[in-house]
């Protein structure tokens, strides 16, 4: 029976850290439980063999024990009879049934310890089923959220990234700007000092115009001739 081969395997089974050699809980689960339930419609199927197997045993046990025992007497009471040559037929036999005997014996005692492991295989995968579907709900929803937080944490470095960005932008304009300040004033002084005559060849070039007194007195004038 080759679930039997693997007793040991699942009887060493730990739910805790099947967990943690999960690289992703919330898919791996799912199959985990499925090859549980499939080892334990394997082990009903089986456990019902070998109890079976177990039960014809203990039958033969009890059937050849019984022989013993009415050879015992049949010897005993052919004996009595002064019938030894039947008595020792009995003998013969009940030594017989003394070997099988003891072959069934052994034959039920594989049995009984097969049926034994078979039933604790049976108790833990029923309990490691229990409780994995007792945390699926919580293992996916703790995975859910990871997913979540995980999003976050990704789109929350992805605006410092753009804050970074703005920052980076910032201080590139500022030195644009001393550059261009530089340049300006490099331009400016490029120009020289200001020169003084060539600012009053124009003011002078063009004529002066005449002041508002100086009107005032021409029309003063012109008025008195008219009235004179």
């Amino acid at each position: 029976m080759k679930i039997i081969e693997r007793f040991s395997e699942i009887m060493s089974a730990n739910i805790n850290a099947l967990f943690d050699r999960m690289e992703d809980p919330s898919k791996m689960v799912d199959e985990h439980l499925r090859r549980m339930r499939d080892d334990l419609a394997k082990v009903k199927t089986e456990t019902a063999g070998v109890i079976a197997q177990e039960t014809a045993a203990r039958r033969e046990v009890s059937r050849l024990e019984s022989e013993i025992t009415k050879d015992l007497e049949r010897a005993k009471k052919a004996l009595k009879a002064g019938e030894e040559a039947d008595a020792a037929v009995f003998v013969k036999r009940k030594q017989e049934n003394e070997d099988l005997l003891a072959q069934a014996e052994k034959t039920l005692a594989l049995a009984a310890d097969n049926t034994a492991r078979m039933r604790q295989m049976y108790n833990k995968l029923c309990g490691d089923i229990k409780a994995l579907d007792a945390k699926k709900a919580t293992i996916k929803g703790k995975a859910a959220v990871a997913k979540t937080q995980e999003t976050i944490n990704r789109v929350g470095s992805t605006s410092d990234r753009f804050a970074g960005t703005a920052g980076r932008m910032n201080d590139l304009e500022a030195r644009v700007d001393a550059r261009l300040d530089k340049a300006m004033a490099e331009a400016e002084l490029n120009a020289g000092p200001p020169d003084d005559a060539s600012a009053l060849e124009a003011k002078y070039d063009s004529g002066c115009p005449a002041s508002v007194e100086d009107e005032l007195a021409r029309l003063r004038a012109e008025l008195e001739e008219e009235q004179g």
